[in-house]
Formats: C-alpha cells, sequence, structure tokens
C-alpha cells in the first residue's frame, strides 16, 4: 500500500484571500466568485 499526500495539497498551500478597495483577491490576482464563496463559509464572521 502506498499513500499519496497529493490529495489535499492545494487546499494548505492556497493563499488567504484579501480584500482591497472593495474587490478580493487571491494572492495578486482577482478571487473568483467559487473562491470566494468557498473562503466565507470556511472563515465565517
Amino acid at each position: 500500500m502506498s499513500s499519496s499526500g497529493a490529495a489535499n495539497a492545494t487546499a494548505t498551500t492556497e493563499p488567504a484571500l484579501t480584500k482591497k478597495n472593495g474587490k478580493w483577491y487571491n494572492g495578486d490576482r482577482r478571487a473568483t466568485k467559487d473562491e470566494i464563496a468557498q473562503y466565507q463559509q470556511a472563515n465565517p464572521k
């Protein structure tokens, strides 16, 4: 049996979304609506 740790690798390496001037960014690019929704679900206010 071999185990691959790559299944959730992207979930832990994604940069946190930031809001600048009323717009959401993922790193230095604009975040998608799906990314914003996932971030808000994972980080409720």
